[in-house]
């Protein structure tokens, strides 16, 4: 849940600093630290009397190279061709590099609306072409829709945060 009221400041390795200001209830954001890749950002949060502490590297950026939308046609997936919204399958794909260890996550947005976040490591396909699955059996996409997926290179802090919730659902 967000966190209203909360005083954030972000640290990075260079010795930068920000306080971030609450830009709308529960975000806090600033200009004046971005990311760079390399760099860790130490980050700090004070709210109710308690403080929340993490630090996280900016990994290398791995390129997105093709998003793949593909109907469902078998005769389970739902309402099919000709009715008012289908299952698809979503894949996307992507060069892993061999000479590091890499950490994803997906998000994907129907409408500009956030449906679900994947995550991924490469423990098992270091180096090579990957096409991944995106999952998702609540998918229901109209036409006119507009599917966004964003594709996000995380640290194993961040990609361990995010499976753990995975593994609540």
């Amino acid at each position: 849940p967000k966190v209203e009221g909360a005083i954030v400041s972000l640290i990075d390795n260079l010795g930068n600093s920000a306080i971030l200001p609450e830009t709308s209830p529960g975000n806090y954001s600033s200009s004046t630290i971005t990311g760079t890749i390399g760099n860790t950002y130490f980050l700090n949060v004070e709210t109710d009397g308690k403080t929340l502490t993490s630090n996280s590297t900016v990994p290398n950026q791995v390129p997105f190279d093709s998003l793949i939308v593909e109907l469902n046609t078998s005769s389970d997936s739902g309402i099919g061709p000709g009715g008012e919204s289908s299952s698809h399958y979503v894949k996307v794909q992507y060069q892993d590099p061999i000479e590091e260890t890499n950490y994803y996550r997906f998000v994907e947005y129907v409408n500009g609306e956030f449906k679900k976040f994947y995550v991924y490591d490469d423990r098992l396909s270091n180096g090579l072409f990957i096409t991944q699955d995106l999952i998702n059996n609540d998918r229901d996409l109209s036409p006119g829709d507009t599917l966004k997926i964003e594709m996000q290179c995380v640290d194993s802090y961040v990609y361990d945060y995010f499976f753990s919730f995975g593994n609540l659902f």
